[in-house]
C-alpha cells in the first residue's frame, strides 16, 4: 500500500538523513522544463528514442563526470540546465550541464536500474531491489519524498501517462498508481513464471504494452488494465519495445525483431538476423524509419512499414544500448568503448570517439549536446567542435 508522508514524518526523515550523512538533492528552479528536455526513458512515453533536432558533427568532449557507480540500459535525463542519472549503487545524481559539476545527489537505498522519470518538479524513482520500496516520488523543489509504494523489485523504468504511473514488479504484476499520492488505480498479474525486464510502453495514447522474458507481449488498457490483446512471439524480450508508425517494435534475444500491429498485436513483419543468438537492442523510431543495434556489432535501418532494409553498418564491438535518432543523425555506443554518429539516410559513419569504458546504455540528446554513459561510472557530454564553450539553451 502507498505510504504518503506527513509533515512531521518528512522532518524526521530529513533529520535522520542529516545524522547519517546523506547527500542532499534540492533544486531551487525545479519544474522549469522546455521542449528540448528529456524527462523519460526512451525520450517519449512511446519509447521512440528519437528527437527532432539535429546536432552538427564532429563533436568534442566537453566534460566527464564520475557518478560513483554503474548504470542501467537507459540514458540520462536532460532537465533544464541539469543532467540527471541514476546508478546501481542506489544514488541519483544531478549534474550541471554547462560545466559537469555535481549539483546534488540523493541515495534511494537500492540500485536504480531503470531510469528516473520526471513530471514538473517531482521525480519518480524505481528500485531494482525493492528492499525499502518499489517506487519513490521525490520532490526536487523541496528535497522531500512525497510517497513510496510497495516492496517488490522494479528493474525497468516507469511509465508516466495521464495522471498515473505504471510499472511492472518482480511478481510480474503491472501496477498503476496515482502520480499525486501513489494510490492504487489498478493492477494486473501476468505470468508469475515469467520476468519482465523491459519498460512499459504507451501505444496510441491509451494502451500500455508490456513484454516478458517468455516472449509474451500484452496490450493493456491504460485506464483500467483490461487486456486488449496478447501476442506470443516465442523469443525472450529483455529490451524495451518502441512504438510508432502504427506498430510496436519488439526485440528478442533470439535474433528476431518483430513489428506488431499496435491495435491488435498481429505480426506485420519480422527481421531475422543470420545468427539466432544475436540480441537486438531497443529500436529508435522516426517517421518511416527504425534503427536498431545488435550484439553482432551491426546497426540496421529498416522501413517501418514493411521491414525492408535501408542500410546496415557494422562495427567491431557489441552494441548493447539503444541508438537515438536526432534529426538526420543516429547516435549510439558500443562495448568496444566507442561512441558513434551515423547519417540516418545512408548509414555513413560521421563521427566516432573513444571513451574510458564500455558503453551499455542509450545516449541522450538535448540542448545541442549528446550525453553518453560508460563503465564503470562515467557520464560524458559532447558538443559540436565549433562551439567555443558549452552552452545550454
Amino acid at each position: 500500500m502507498p505510504r504518503p508522508l506527513e509533515r512531521g514524518q518528512i522532518a524526521a526523515v530529513a533529520l535522520c538523513c542529516v545524522l547519517a550523512g546523506c547527500s542532499s538533492l534540492h533544486l531551487q528552479d525545479a519544474g522549469r522544463t522546455g521542449p528540448l528536455d528529456i524527462l523519460t526513458a526512451g525520450v517519449t512515453a512511446a519509447r521512440t528514442n528519437a528527437v527532432a533536432r539535429s546536432i552538427d558533427v564532429p563533436l568534442r568532449e566537453d566534460w566527464s563526470y564520475n557518478a560513483g557507480g554503474g548504470f542501467g540500459p537507459y540514458g540520462p535525463l536532460v532537465y533544464g540546465k541539469y543532467v540527471i542519472v541514476g546508478t546501481r549503487t542506489g544514488e541519483v545524481h544531478v549534474v550541471s550541464s554547462d560545466r559537469g559539476k555535481k549539483v546534488g545527489s540523493r541515495s534511494f537505498g537500492d540500485a536504480v536500474n531503470g531510469s528516473p522519470e520526471i513530471r514538473g518538479s517531482v521525480m519518480y524513482v524505481p528500485s531494482a531491489w525493492g528492499r525499502k520500496h518499489s517506487v519513490a516520488a521525490y520532490d526536487l523543489a523541496t528535497g522531500a519524498i512525497k510517497w513510496t509504494y510497495g516492496k517488490m523489485p522494479v528493474e525497468a523504468s516507469l511509465l508516466l501517462a495521464a495522471d498515473i504511473v505504471v510499472f511492472v514488479d518482480a511478481s510480474s504484476t503491472v501496477r498503476a498508481l496515482t502520480v499525486r499520492r501513489g494510490e492504487p488505480v489498478w493492477s494486473r498479474t501476468l505470468d508469475r513464471d515469467a520476468w519482465v525486464r523491459s519498460s512499459p510502453v504507451l501505444v496510441d495514447g491509451h494502451t500500455v504494452v508490456v513484454a516478458d522474458d517468455r516472449g509474451r507481449v500484452y496490450g493493456l488498457d491504460l485506464a483500467t488494465g483490461t487486456e486488449h490483446w496478447r501476442a506470443n512471439i516465442g523469443g525472450a524480450v529483455v529490451e524495451t519495445p518502441a512504438s510508432g508508425a502504427g506498430a510496436v517494435f519488439v526485440s528478442t534475444t533470439r535474433g528476431r525483431l518483430y513489428a506488431l500491429d499496435s491495435k491488435n498485436g498481429a505480426i506485420h513483419w519480422i527481421e531475422n538476423a543470420s545468427d539466432s543468438r544475436v540480441r537486438f537492442t531497443s529500436a529508435a523510431v522516426s517517421d518511416d524509419v527504425i534503427v536498431v543495434g545488435a550484439s553482432d556489432g551491426t546497426v540496421r535501418s529498416l522501413n517501418s512499414e514493411d521491414g525492408t532494409t535501408n542500410w546496415t553498418w557494422h562495427g567491431d564491438g557489441v552494441i548493447a544500448g539503444a541508438a537515438v535518432i536526432a534529426g538526420d543523425k543516429v547516435f549510439f555506443g558500443s562495448m568496444s568503448r566507442m561512441a558513434y554518429a551515423l547519417d540516418l539516410r545512408s548509414g555513413a559513419l560521421l563521427w566516432s570517439h573513444e571513451v574510458r569504458g564500455r558503453i551499455k546504455s542509450a545516449p541522450a540528446v538535448g540542448h545541442n549536446a549528446v550525453y553518453f554513459l560508460s563503465e564503470p561510472r562515467y557520464l560524458y557530454r559532447f558538443v559540436p567542435e565549433e562551439e567555443d564553450y558549452a552552452t545550454t539553451e
